[in-house]
């Protein structure tokens, strides 16, 4: 009689769901699983390749999973061991209280789904997670100041960074850095493209030897024959968004702010 093998976390909390069919781990995810746990870098005394061991700015095409293989991720750090007890995780998603709870909501989900073999009871706390005596929280990118003060934290996730508004982005870049020098955290910076001059598109523009952040980039062709179908990717084509949705383009509004007859007088008046 063979033994049963011991099931994996994915298959402990219940495999990802699209569209009735459970997902594996994909290649794609496997990479980012291997950038996060990469050992530490010795001896070196470059800076920047020892901020990069933990920063991770991930820029992917809409619906890949990267963010429910990271709330994943998120879970399996705080369970794998006692190693996060007392520690703290901060999720910054965009101006609205209602991103930070769906956020919390869908870390809780991943151990109340019927399917799983690790059923947990969580509080009511809408934006506040215990798990295994780690404390994750969110907080909307209007409302960061809470963010600021805490203590040993261990990891910060930036979701649909990209998305934040122009105003807010920079202060939650800000609050994730801050505790570099404190706790030394894991960042992961996370989103599909927005527009030029946006949170990823700034980290994505910076010179190799400037950034602290790995870059990865996810663009659709990675989830072809995996969570996409050739199908669902034809379709999407026919969409005016695919290049910014799928295909990584930083794209701005389309079409000239300025008439060209006015443009035309402005040359005329400074000739």
């Amino acid at each position: 009689m063979s033994k049963k093998r011991p099931l994996c976390f994915n298959h402990l909390i219940s495999l990802p769901v699209k569209h009735g069919v459970k997902h594996q781990l994909y290649d794609y995810e496997r990479k980012i699983y291997d950038e996060l746990m990469k050992p530490a870098p010795t001896n070196t005394d470059d800076i920047i390749t020892m901020q990069q061991h933990k920063h991770l700015a991930i820029i992917k095409a809409t619906g890949l999973g990267i963010s429910e293989f990271t709330l994943r991720w998120i879970a399996w750090m705080c369970l794998r061991n006692n190693d996060m007890r007392g520690k703290r995780v901060v999720v910054i998603t965009g101006n609205n209280i209602a991103l930070a709870t769906d956020l919390i909501r869908r870390l809780k989900g991943l151990f109340l789904n019927p399917d799983a073999n690790y059923p947990l009871v969580f509080e009511s706390k809408e934006t506040v997670l215990e798990l295994n005596g780690c404390t994750i929280q969110a907080f909307p990118s209007h409302h960061l100041s809470a963010a600021r003060g805490l203590t040993d934290v261990s990891i910060v996730l930036l979701d649909e960074a990209s998305f934040f508004e122009i105003n807010q982005s920079e202060e939650a870049r800000d609050v994730a850095e801050r505790y570099i020098a404190k706790s030394n955290p894991y960042i992961l910076a996370i989103s599909t493209p927005n527009h030029p001059g946006d949170f990823l598109h700034k980290i994505t523009e910076q010179a190799e030897q400037d950034c602290i952040y790995r870059r990865v980039f996810l663009d659709y062709t990675v989830g072809v024959g995996n969570i996409f179908t050739e199908k669902e990717i034809e379709i999407a084509k026919r969409s005016s968004s695919f290049e910014r949705e799928y295909n990584l383009k930083f794209s701005g509004i389309e079409g000239n702010v300025f008439l060209d007859y006015k443009i035309d007088e402005a040359i005329q008046l400074g000739t």
